[in-house]
């Protein structure tokens, strides 16, 4: 997706305080009918990139979590996704950046004993049945 369309998409869902600060472009996420403006106010997600696309992808990525209809008729190909995985917990998580998936294998790194893996693996394919099929 273009960076614009990331915008139009994050806008469906909440209000967005776009800023930069030395080198980075830092990105705010709040309620849909907070004001960002108001005094007392807090962001419920924040990040800062020195990409613009990045910052929002990441954000988006963040946002559809929490709303995953936000994604529905999104185009994405198969190679957008990374997979996170680590043989100790046997947990998965999806990432549509590299910087998100990093994040989480280190936290997974953090937490494995002698002899357990953590991996990050990108999906070129996937499937999920229909409900009701056999």
């Amino acid at each position: 997706m273009k960076s614009h369309e990331l915008i139009m998409k994050l806008r469906e869902r909440h209000q967005i305080n776009i800023y930069s600060s030395n080198q980075l472009w830092c990105l705010q996420l709040f309620e849909l009918d907070i004001c960002p403006n108001d005094i007392g106010i807090s962001c419920e997600f924040e990040t800062s990139d020195e990409s613009l696309h990045d910052a929002l992808t990441e954000a988006l990525e963040w946002s559809s979590d929490r709303y995953p209809e936000l994604l529905e008729g999104a185009e994405k190909t198969p190679g957008d996704y990374l997979m996170v995985y680590d043989t100790q917990s046997e947990d998965v998580e999806f990432h549509g950046t590299m910087k998100s998936a990093e994040k989480d294998f280190e936290c997974a790194m953090e937490g494995l004993d002698n002899g357990e893996t953590a991996y990050i693996l990108k999906v070129i394919k996937s499937f999920t049945p229909k409900e009701g099929a056999e």
